[in-house]
């Protein structure tokens, strides 16, 4: 995480909120919602919570409020329980990259950490809320075609997305694509070789 692309909006020493490159949102509706946070608990205080505790996703949430989406990590590892973000610096890493690269995705708003009982037990990343927009359909040839666009756009910045797949992407039905989901990310590849990659990825996920 680089700080100096960030200036905290929201510190109430059990949570803390920092906004990325001056983005201006309203914080201090969104802490609350963030402060009870636990990892099998639905999350109260939120205009719509789309997932948690899904299967095999134990200690994640995603939610909305005051247009903005938050998503929450728990910080599995007591090492990383001793600073807030230390937990997710990765996917705050990938999320700062992609937005500074310009790629089509969600704005990025910026991140937040929880603390609880002396320890920094939730870290996630906060961005624009996609309301009235929807998952890429699988069986559609026109959405097809927008992931194709989303993973060239990728592709063009060297950037390979290893879970390119319909659910990971959203559309509003006018065509445009935001990728949403940042958490498999990596810099530096070779264009061709990473727009291969994804087109194969994303091929076989149509077959699943």
């Amino acid at each position: 995480m680089n700080n100096e692309l960030y200036t905290t909006a929201y510190n109430d020493g059990a949570v803390r909120i920092d906004a990325f490159d001056n983005a201006i949102f309203d914080a201090a509706a969104i802490a609350p919602v963030l402060a009870p946070l636990q990892p099998a608990v639905f999350p109260t205080g939120a205009d719509s919570v789309i997932y948690y505790d899904k299967p095999n996703c134990w200690g994640r949430v995603a939610l909305a409020k005051a247009g903005v989406f938050a998503k929450g990590i728990f910080t599995y590892r007591f090492m990383d329980r001793v600073a807030p973000f230390q937990g997710v610096d990765r996917l705050i890493v990938n999320w700062e990259r992609a937005a500074n690269a310009g790629l089509p995705i969600p704005a990025y708003r910026g991140a937040f950490a929880v603390r609880q009982h002396a320890e920094w037990i939730w870290g996630g990343i906060l961005s624009e809320y996609l309301a009235g927009w929807r998952e890429l359909d699988k069986t559609s040839a026109a959405d097809a075609d927008l992931m194709l666009q989303a993973i060239a756009a990728f592709a063009k910045q060297g950037v390979y997305n290893r879970d390119m797949h319909c659910k990971n992407a959203m559309t509003d039905g006018n065509g445009g694509i935001k990728v949403v989901d940042l958490d498999s990310l990596e810099f530096g590849w070779k264009p061709a070789e990473a727009k291969a990659a994804m087109e194969a990825f994303f091929a076989a996920s149509l077959e699943e």
